[in-house]
């Protein structure tokens, strides 16, 4: 069995430590988060897993992957399984809610990530990706740019074979 030192332990402890404050903030706000919309829109792209894995993919903790799967379900985006994303619901909420939950914070020209996670998530799932800019469009551009945006997306998780 490997002995952590006094350093490691203390910053798992703080990571710990942060991870509980930062999970009970959002448990109690009700809203969704960026990572809430990242898990989401990982489930949209195909994850067929379960919740630790996708944990692991998105490099996020088990807890806060299940408390945005569940978020996703207590607001009608997931089924109750937590499995598929109600696809009408979720083209819905991208299309009008998206910029008024998590507005584009434009930097330099470009949209800052909706999470820390999102673009190393993005670098090996193509899909991913695509549906990521997608969102980012909903939450910056004009009426005409996201209503195009919106078609896109519910004709890529019409691919991708959702209900």
């Amino acid at each position: 069995m490997e002995i952590l030192s006094e350093a490691e332990m203390t910053g798992l402890f703080e990571l710990a430590v942060r991870d509980a404050g930062e999970t009970e903030v959002e448990t109690r706000s009700g809203g969704m988060t960026g990572r809430d919309v990242l898990v989401l829109l990982k489930v949209a792209a195909g994850w067929r897993g379960g919740a630790a894995e996708l944990a692991r993919e998105l490099g996020l903790t088990a807890a806060r992957t299940c408390l945005a799967l569940e978020r996703g379900r207590r607001v009608g985006l997931l089924d109750a399984d937590k499995r598929l994303v109600q696809r009408e619901a979720l083209v819905e909420f991208f299309a009008h809610g998206l910029r008024f939950t998590l507005p584009a914070d434009v930097r330099g020209g470009r949209t800052a990530p909706m999470d820390p996670a999102a673009s190393a998530a993005a670098e090996g799932d193509e899909r991913l990706g695509a549906l990521l800019d997608l969102a980012d469009i909903m939450r910056r551009d004009g009426p005409r740019e996201r209503a195009a945006a919106a078609r896109e997306l519910a004709r890529r998780l019409s691919a991708y074979s959702f209900s």
